[in-house]
């Protein structure tokens, strides 16, 4: 085989491989809602009516943070984890039953609980509040 058909076939190869990975990342959380919001105040105010019904998260994309939010709905409970991992800033990934950082493999719970380093330390955990059918998430805390 000659060099040149060599590398094509190679990097070729690469490029396949990496856009499986990238769209087994993507797969893992396709199934959860995508909400754009605006904040204002300090504040993003989301209906619970955005959950989808099978669904029991959301998540809050906002261009006044650098990574996501995401929601979780346990029976009428809220919390709302900030999707950063507290290695090196990275983002971090919903997978439905954890979240990951593809980055360098660290793992979290549903609690934003360190599972697996190198992380050592939990996410930040975004202030909500709960009133009628209307969620409250303070940015600014």
């Amino acid at each position: 085989m000659k060099r040149r058909d060599f590398l094509h076939q190679s990097c070729f190869a690469c490029l396949a491989a990496g856009a499986g990975l990238s769209l087994l990342g993507l797969e893992s959380c396709s199934s959860t809602k995508v909400l754009s919001a605006a904040p204002e105040n300090g504040q993003i105010k989301v209906d619970i009516s955005q959950f989808e019904p099978e669904s029991n998260a959301l998540i809050v994309r906002t261009k006044a943070l650098e990574h996501d939010i995401l929601i979780l709905r346990t029976d009428e409970n809220y919390r709302a984890i900030y999707l950063q991992c507290s290695h090196q800033n990275n983002p971090v990934n919903y997978t439905g039953s954890k979240i990951v950082c593809n980055t360098h493999g660290s793992q979290f719970d549903l609690d934003g609980i360190v599972k697996v380093g190198p992380a050592d330390k939990h996410l930040k955990k975004i202030k909500i509040d709960k009133e009628n059918t209307l969620l409250t998430l303070s940015i600014t805390d």
